[in-house]
């Protein structure tokens, strides 16, 4: 009679590791795959971040722009009150000289622009390979569990018999 009982609690300790195992497995897959949907969304927060940075450069390029004018404006005013011809000899020379000015710092606020963009394009590169990285380990704590249910119940059903064989 011990026997009997034996066999069948092996054989549901058995059921109930194959469950366990599925169980844990199936949970795993879940925490990978939620993981994995946070990284696309840190990846789409980053490309925003990007455009940002790239609108940003250009609002400040447009900044600058209007701020060179009112200088230049300001200049015109200074050189006419001081009876200076502004278009002709050293007049005209310190405005291009200011106007090459201009001209570096809007590429250098461009270029900075461009730059901070790149860095949040690349962390979107980034945050992309985790999501699929995440992926990739959710199929395989989902594989993982298959085989350890799997395990289980070939370890059981030999215990089952070992210990119907002894009766």
């Amino acid at each position: 009679m011990a026997l009997p009982i034996s066999a069948g609690a092996a054989a549901l300790g058995t059921y109930m590791q194959y469950k366990g195992a599925r169980a844990a497995g199936k949970h795993a897959q879940m925490a990978e795959e939620y993981n994995a949907k946070i990284r696309e969304r840190n990846a789409k927060v980053a490309e925003m971040q990007g455009e940002w940075q790239k609108f940003l450069g250009g609002t400040q390029v447009q900044s600058f722009r209007e701020e060179f004018e009112d200088f230049r404006g300001a200049q015109a005013v200074a050189f006419a009150a001081s009876n200076i011809e502004g278009t002709t000899g050293t007049a005209r020379l310190v405005q291009e000289e200011a106007a090459r000015e201009a001209d570096t710092q809007i590429a250098m606020i461009e270029m900075q622009a461009e730059t901070n963009a790149m860095q949040f394009r690349e962390k979107a590169v980034n945050e992309n390979l985790q999501a699929n990285l995440h992926r990739l380990y959710a199929r395989q704590h989902r594989t993982a569990s298959r085989y350890k249910g799997y395990a289980a119940l070939l370890s059981g059903a030999s215990k089952t018999a070992y210990i119907l064989a002894g009766a």
